[in-house]
Parts: structure tokens; sequence; C-alpha cells
């Protein structure tokens, strides 16, 4: 087999592909006529299946097109993201298949020095009124009904905190209430950091997400909200209704939030990539228990529900993405807007980059 490269734009190449008679293993010559011309989008994600007149394009065919295409685009070290749009040319008798292929792939992104990124969150403030509302919430839930229906609130003693938290003290259970929402509010400042962190790498390392891989993406959340509401007996016209927005306006956000988390698993993958970032056996059986806990099922069933999916492979790469993640906040500058450096190692689950190998 040979084939040549050709780049369109940062994220598209094309592929022309020669594929000797002698490669393909089966007679070309019933199929010649019926494969002349022959275009389809959105490979590999859908068969190709698509009719041309009377006709279908031969299975055989069909096989040899997409593995050779992609045993090319393995020639050029190329990784298809989304699309792969085949178009195959009038045949010729006697000489080889001829190809060409337009892949969607990642593009050539050069990392910054991470030390270089720095982002600033809002400090953790706790005020009495967060607290007071806590403890309110608690009486209201361990309220008693009276003979005349009327809800008795528990007084505020040593008795309502060892039946509220388990605590055998007042000023213990306020400073429970407390550290929880010293908690919460860092899981909040981790998750403004991250976003911000991910922006800044994404617009320093200039990523560019590919418009098809987007689009289908695109497509496919606004499918899946469409089915939701129909699920829930309503249609996507009184939801939009509802919310106020022109089913233009809803495309414009899913087109952004889209690009964007798109752009961020593209530099978290080459950030992987650099810092030789991988799943263990362990984390990998970890993850899965943690998975199958939540949704309350068995771990085992819950691989054999990914496996079934074809979804294993997705999922490790979801966890390769958190320890490259992780990484990266652990190397950047993280601060409050009054200077206090924010510590995140107490928030991340995974371990540190001492065990991961270094960039050059």
């Amino acid at each position: 087999m040979k084939s040549t490269i050709q780049t369109l734009d940062p994220t598209r190449v094309r592929l022309t592909v020669e594929v000797p008679l002698d490669e393909l293993g089966f007679d070309l010559t019933r199929s010649r006529d019926q494969v002349a011309g022959f275009r389809v989008g959105r490979l590999p994600f859908s068969p190709i299946d698509q009719r041309m007149g009377a006709t279908v394009l031969p299975q055989a065919v069909e096989q040899a097109i997409v593995t050779h295409a992609f045993a090319a685009a393995k020639q050029h070290d190329l990784r298809p993201l989304g699309r792969i749009e085949i178009e195959v040319p009038a045949f010729v008798e006697n000489v080889p298949l001829g190809f060409t292929a337009t892949i969607e792939v990642r593009p050539p992104v050069t990392l910054p020095e991470l030390s270089s990124i720095a982002v600033e969150v809002a400090p953790i403030v706790i005020t009495d009124e967060e607290i007071d509302q806590r403890i309110e919430a608690l009486r209201d839930r361990h309220a008693t009904v009276t003979d005349v229906g009327q809800r008795r609130l528990p007084p505020l003693d040593d008795a309502f905190a060892a039946l509220a938290c388990a605590v055998e003290t007042l000023p213990e259970l306020y400073r429970d209430l407390r550290e929880q929402l010293i908690q919460v509010k860092r899981a909040e400042q981790l998750h403004t950091a991250r976003g911000k962190v991910l922006s800044q790498l994404v617009a320093a390392a200039e990523v560019q997400a590919p418009r098809g891989l987007v689009q289908d993406e695109v497509e496919h959340r606004k499918q899946w909200l469409v089915e939701k509401l129909r699920r829930a007996g309503t249609s996507l016209a009184e939801y939009l209704s509802v919310e106020g927005q022109t089913e233009e306006q809803l495309d414009t956000l899913l087109l952004g939030s889209t690009t964007e988390r798109i752009s961020s698993q593209l530099v978290l993958d080459m950030l992987a990539d650099a810092y030789d970032i991988q799943v263990t056996p362990d984390e990998f059986a970890t993850e899965i228990s943690g998975a199958a806990q939540r949704l309350g099922t068995t771990p085992e069933r819950y691989y054999r529900q990914l496996a079934t999916e074809g979804a294993l492979a997705t999922f490790a790469i979801d966890i390769r993405r958190g320890k490259a993640l992780a990484l990266l906040l652990r190397r950047v500058t993280i601060t409050d807007t009054d200077g206090a450096p924010v510590n995140v190692d107490s928030l991340l689950c995974t371990p540190g980059p001492d065990d991961q190998g270094q960039v050059g």
C-alpha cells in the first residue's frame, strides 16, 4: 500500500491511498461499477451502508477501504478524531484500488510551561448566617409534630447536637458545620480553578477543536435533549418557551460549551502524552469499583456493561485525563484574591506527579 498526505488545515488532512490488488484478498472485478464515485462520512462511528441507485457497496470492498484508510493514517502517525470522509473514484481494470480519505486529526500543539499559568479564585469565607441556616435546617429535619398538628423544633442544646450529628456538645456541632462548609467551598474553589486553568492552557496552546467533531457532538447533545424531553412528555419548543430561549440561542450555547469541552479534552490528552501518564490496572479497577458503587451495582456487572457497550477504552481515557488534570493543577499557581495560595492536594484523589515521566 502506498499513501501520500496533504494538510488541508490544522485539524484536517487528506490521504491519497493506493492498494495493490493482491493485497485486497478478493476479486474486485464485480464490484467496480458499484464502488465508483462512492462517498461516505462520519466513519468509523457508522457503517458504510449508503445506497447508490439500486446497488449497495459490497461488504468486502467496504472493509478493505476502511482497513486501509486506518492503516494509511497510522503510516503517517495520524490520530483520527471524528469524521473520515472517503471518496473512491472510477475504477480502471487491472490497476490498484485507489481512494482518498479526508480525516479530522488532533491538531499540532505546543504546550506552554505549566508554571507560567496562574489563576485567582475567591477566598473561603464562612459567615454566621451560613452556619445558622444549616442549624435551622437540622432543627427542621428533627422537628416533631404535636397533638394539635404543630411542628415543634428541638431546642438548641447538647441533646440536639447529639441527635443531629452524633457529637457531645453544641459548640462541637457548630465546629463540625463550619468544617463541612469549608470543605464545600474548597471544592467550589477547585472547580473554579479547574475551569480557569484549562481555559488558560487551551488559549496558550492555541488548541483548535476539529469542526466536524464539534458539530457531530453538538448534534448528539441536542438529540439527547430532544429525546429526554420526549420521555418527559414535552417538546423542545415547549422547553425553549419556558427557558425564554430561541433554538438559535440553544445552538450557540451548545456550540460554545462543546467546543470548550473538546478543546479541554484535547489539551489534557496532549499533556498526558507529554508526561507519559499511564493508567495502571489497580487504578482502573479502583475507578470501576467507585463508579459501580455510585451506580448501585457491582464492579463485575459494571465492567461487563462497559465491555458490552464498547466503552472500556473511553473509561480508561477519562481516567488518564483525570490524572493529567491533577498533574496540571499541582504544577500551576492558584491563589485566592487575598493572595493566599490554594492547596489542591487535599481535594485531589489521584497520586502526585513524582511517579510520572517528565517532559523532555
